[in-house]
Parts: structure tokens; C-alpha cells; sequence
């Protein structure tokens, strides 16, 4: 036997880069991936490619597209592509991202499986990572090993700096180091290009690198900004580019955090942005989608025609429930949308409406009312975008969401959270407009989010 006959499909709600081969557009970003492509292949392409969102928004899932779409259309291109891969989150525990980056480029080969490379080539573009891995390490041991500041150009200039006035005898060692970096890594990429030109049968196409770094925004933030540093000084070649999966405003985050010691009190995200805006040359946002609840409803319910879930909730109860209407508006809510988030919710109201389907839960549906299902997917959406101490308190009758609900004054809702806020602007919405809603006891609230908790289908 082998391990492929012990295969188990299971649920997914994250996609892998090295999937490329099966996606498929359930968002409706291809024609994102085919925009990221044609800048790629123009006569003069961006040096770095961003493709921002929150996490879960769906990055890399734009990220195997664009890869499917290069590879796809790679024959027919006067500029094919060869294609790397580096997940970013993989290599955090190293201590600094770069060595396992040139690593992922000198194992390109794995990653264009119709590229084949005579030996010599092979040999010799490894041979060109292996130096330079080592010169890496060189210029990672005066910050303490394995680079605890090994891209901070900054602070290497510094030290450079301090040196020279110390006469120390290593600078001249030092400096020659960095200046040999950035020359091997053009070494590395022209080796691997002219490979994948001999691998062609020398049609005199002008190949290019593409490295696709996904889960950025996954590492630590100095390792996070240590990268952005790499790119910004050493990595930059011909004929190579880089595209980008990350969350820009974690990233800014970062950047601002990591240099607040530089910067006037008055400094902010804003820093940070102008630091990414500077560093990549074409972004790309991932906004809402429409078509993510469907593709929540097809992967939770198998439902395969376009539809919502309160429609298809409103078709399997036989008519009309009520909570139906707000079950729509709910799903409308901006903190909602990114796709990981939708698929799970969907995937948790799938199973908890099994087991309130089940004979020993009638008691509960009926001091619920028919409009269970609506009280099961704010519970649900507030179970998994807001602090657990907001799903506690609205289930023991207190916290600013009960409250809106129950008609208390309205707030301010300034320091609030933005996602908290915009449940609790649902709820005051939701106060004035909804017909029939009645807040449930809070016993009930309570033994549903012991099912909710539990993620049990089946009764004992």
C-alpha cells in the first residue's frame, strides 16, 4: 500500500500556493490574476508586486492564480516566466527569512516541473546559492548569528561607521561582503535564467524570475520588516520580480513599531504606508466580494446554484422564518467578508443546524422561535470576529450589543473596536427595522452557545 491509497479529504478554508494547479475562481478575481500577469510580462515590469487584504481575504488564492495564468500562457509568451515560491510563515523560526528565501529560488526547479534543466546548469546556479548562503552567514555574525538585524542595512552602515573610527580590522571585510551579496544574487538569477534558456532549446526568449512570497504578514514583525529590508537593498535584480501576499496594515504596523525609536512622536500608520508605497511599485487590494457568500454556501451546504443563505435557509424550513430579512443584512456586514471568515461561519451554522434538527433540541428551538437560525449566525459571526468576552456577556443579557437590542439609549461608540461597532450599529439598525424579533431569555442564548462552543452534529 501506499500513502495516496490512505487519503482523506477534509475541509479547507486556507489556500496553499503550491495548490496552483487546482484553483479555481469562486471569487471572481481571475481577471485581479490576469492584471498581476500582464504587468509581468510587459517591456518594463514592476521590480515588486503587493496584492493586499485582511487575512483570509483570499491572497493567496490570487497568488495561485496568477501562477496558473503565467504558467498557462508561458508557451505562447515572448518573455516566459519561471516561477518560485516562498511561504514566508515556514522559515520564522531561523531567526531571519533571507537564507530560506534564496534556498526557495535555488530549488526552482520543484517548482516548474515542465522546465527541465540540463545537469551543468543545475550544478552551477547551486553552486552560486551555496556562496551565496555563506556570505549570508558572514554578514549575519557581527549582529548575532543567524541575523537578529542581518538586513538592517541601516544599523550594518552604522556599525560600518563605528568601526572605521574604532580601526577595526575587520571593516574592509565587512564591506566587501555586503557589496559581494547583491552581486550574487544577480549571479544567481542570470545562472537560473540562462538554465531555463538552454532548457528551452535557445528559441531566444527573454525569460524572467517571478518569486511569488506569500504569508508575510504571518512572521514576526521584525522579521516582517527585516524582508521588506532585503528586498529594499540587496534583492532587487533584472530581470526578477517579486510579488507580494500580505496585509498592508499589519505590515505598516510593523514598520512603524520597528523604527518608533527613530521617529517624531507624531509619526503613525501613515509611516509606515509611505514606507510600502515607496518599497513595491504596484499594489493591489482585495475588496469585498460579492460572490463570497455563495462560495461559503456551495463549500458548507453543496448548494450549487447562486443563492443566499437566507434564501436557502427560507427554501429548507418550508417559507418564510422569521429573522429571515436580517439574516440577509447580517451577512452584509463588511467584517464578514473575507472569505476564510464567511466559509467558517457557514461551515459551524451548517453543523449547528443539524443538531438543533435533532428531536432533543425542540425545547430549545421553541423558546428560540422559528427564528433560530438568524440567533445562531450573529452568535456565530460574534463567536468568530469579535473578543469572546462580547459573546459572553450578550448571552448572560449584558454588553452593548444586547443592550441596542433591547432598546437601551444609544452610545458612543467611538472607542469601540471597528468590527465591535459595526455589530453594535447592526443591532441598533436591526432594533428600528426588524418585525417580530423578540430577544431570547438568556437561558436559551446560553444553551446555544453551548452548541455553538461544542461543534457537536449528533445528540449523546
Amino acid at each position: 500500500y501506499t500513502m495516496a491509497e490512505y487519503h482523506i479529504p477534509f475541509e479547507r478554508y486556507s489556500c496553499d500556493i503550491d495548490d496552483y494547479r487546482d484553483v479555481q475562481d469562486h471569487l471572481g478575481r481571475a481577471g485581479i490574476a490576469r492584471s498581476i500577469a500582464r504587468e509581468i510580462r510587459q517591456p518594463r515590469p514592476p521590480r515588486i508586486v503587493g496584492v493586499y487584504g485582511w487575512w483570509g481575504a483570499g491572497k493567496t488564492h490570487v497568488l495561485c492564480q496568477t501562477i496558473k495564468h503565467l504558467i498557462d500562457t508561458n508557451e505562447e509568451s515572448e518573455r516566459p516566466i519561471v516561477i518560485c515560491s516562498f511561504k514566508a510563515w515556514r522559515y520564522e523560526m531561523e531567526g531571519d527569512l533571507a537564507p530560506g528565501l534564496i534556498r526557495a529560488i535555488a530549488a526552482v526547479e520543484q517548482f516548474n516541473p515542465g522546465l527541465s534543466i540540463p545537469e551543468n546548469n543545475r550544478k552551477r546556479y547551486l553552486s552560486t546559492a551555496t556562496n551565496l548562503l555563506k556570505l549570508v552567514g558572514e554578514i549575519s555574525t557581527p549582529f548575532g548569528g543567524s541575523g537578529v538585524t542581518v538586513a538592517a542595512t541601516s544599523k550594518a552602515a552604522g556599525y560600518i561607521l563605528e568601526s572605521i573610527t574604532e580601526g577595526d580590522e575587520d571593516i574592509d571585510s565587512l564591506k566587501s561582503t555586503v557589496d559581494k551579496i547583491e552581486n550574487k544574487i544577480k549571479e544567481l538569477v542570470n545562472d537560473i535564467l540562462e538554465a531555463a534558456r538552454v532548457a528551452d532549446g535557445h528559441r531566444n526568449r527573454q525569460f524572467r524570475l517571478v518569486v511569488f512570497i506569500d504569508d508575510l504578514d504571518r512572521c514576526s514583525p521584525t522579521n516582517m520588516v527585516r524582508m521588506f529590508e532585503w528586498l529594499k537593498v540587496h534583492l532587487r535584480v533584472e530581470n526578477c520580480i517579486y510579488v507580494l501576499g500580505l496585509d498592508h496594515i499589519a505590515a505598516a504596523r510593523a514598520i512603524v513599531g520597528h523604527y518608533r525609536e527613530y521617529l517624531s512622536n507624531d509619526e503613525d500608520l501613515a509611516y509606515g504606508l509611505r514606507y510600502l508605497e515607496k518599497l513595491i511599485d504596484s499594489e493591489y487590494e482585495l475588496a469585498a466580494t460579492p460572490k463570497v457568500e455563495s462560495m461559503a454556501l456551495q463549500h458548507a451546504y453543496d448548494v450549487k446554484t447562486g443563492t443566499s443563505l437566507g434564501q436557502y435557509s427560507h427554501d429548507s424550513l418550508g417559507g418564510y422564518f422569521t429573522g429571515e430579512k436580517e439574516m440577509e443584512a447580517l451577512l452584509k456586514m463588511h467584517c464578514l467578508h473575507p472569505p476564510r471568515t464567511m466559509l467558517k461561519i457557514f461551515v459551524k451554522h451548517q453543523r449547528v443546524m443539524t443538531r438543533l434538527s435533532q428531536q432533543d433540541t425542540k425545547p430549545l428551538r421553541d423558546r428560540l422561535s422559528d427564528a433560530y437560525p438568524f440567533w445562531s449566525l450573529l452568535m456565530i459571526a460574534m463567536y468568530y470576529r469579535l473578543d469572546p468576552t462580547y459573546l459572553a456577556e450578550f448571552t448572560n443579557g449584558r454588553g452593548d450589543i444586547y443592550d441596542a437590542l433591547r432598546g437601551a439609549d444609544p452610545k458612543d461608540v467611538h472607542g469601540l473596536h471597528p468590527v465591535a461597532s459595526e455589530f453594535y450599529q447592526f443591532a441598533l439598525t436591526m432594533r428600528t427595522t426588524s418585525t417580530g424579533l423578540m430577544l431570547p431569555d438568556t437561558s436559551a442564548l446560553q444553551q446555544l452557545a453551548a452548541i455553538i462552543y461544542a461543534n457537536i452534529t449528533d445528540a449523546d
